[in-house]
C-alpha cells in the first residue's frame, strides 16, 4: 500500500481494516507533559520564534512517552502479522504517547509556561527527518549537528544515531511570562 498517495478517506478505512482485524490496544495520550526549560528558551517560544522542543532519546523520556502496553502488544505481535499487513503496522502503530499539552518551567517554578502540543514523536537524526522539521517548523537547532553525523558518515551506512523526541508547539496557552 502506498501510504504517502492515500486521500485521507482511503487512509482511515486502511486504518480502520487494520485495527478491525489485529485489534491493537490504543495508545493512551498524556494531557500535560511537564518539562524543565531554560527560561531563555520559553521567550523565544512567546515570541514564536521557537516551534520545536527537542528531548534527547533515554530511559527517563523513553518511560514517560512511551505506551507500555501498546509496546508490549507490538513486540508481542510482530510476527503474527501477516506479511502484507506489515507496512500497515508500521504506518499506524506507534507506542509513543501522543502529547497534548507541555508545562515548561524552571527548577524553582518561579515561571511557567503552557503551549499547546500539535504533534511529537520519537526520530533518529538523519537528514530526511531533520527536512522535514526544517520545512514544517522552520527548525534549526539540530542543522550543525546532523552535519557533524553525515560528514562523519560520508560513504558508509549510517549508524548509531541518536534517536529524539521532538514536540512541535503551537499556541501558548498560559504563561507569567513578560
Amino acid at each position: 500500500m502506498d501510504f504517502d498517495n492515500m486521500t485521507d478517506e482511503q487512509w482511515q478505512a486502511a486504518f480502520d481494516e487494520f485495527e478491525a482485524k489485529y485489534m491493537p490496544p490504543q495508545v493512551q495520550p498524556i494531557p500535560v507533559l511537564d518539562l524543565i526549560m531554560k527560561k531563555e528558551n520559553a521567550q523565544e517560544i512567546v515570541k514564536g520564534k521557537k516551534r520545536v522542543e527537542i528531548r534527547q532519546f533515554n530511559d527517563h523520556y523513553s518511560n514517560r512517552l512511551t505506551d507500555k502496553v501498546l509496546d508490549q502488544w507490538m513486540t508481542d505481535n510482530h510476527d503474527k502479522i501477516a506479511e502484507e499487513d506489515l507496512p500497515a503496522f508500521d504506518e499506524f502503530l506507534c507506542s509513543t504517547r501522543p502529547v497534548y499539552k507541555i508545562h515548561f518551567h524552571n527548577y524553582n517554578n518561579s515561571w511557567y509556561l503552557d503551549v499547546e502540543c500539535v504533534e511529537n514523536a520519537l526520530i533518529g537524526l538523519t537528514a530526511g527527518n531533520i527536512a522535514n522539521l526544517q520545512e514544517r517548523f522552520d527548525f534549526h537547532e539540530l542543522d550543525d549537528l546532523l552535519e557533524q553525523f553525515e560528514e562523519r558518515d560520508k560513504g558508509k551506512d549510517i549508524v548509531e544515531r541518536p534517536l529524539l523526541y521532538y514536540f512541535g508547539l503551537g499556541e501558548v496557552l498560559d504563561t507569567n511570562l513578560e
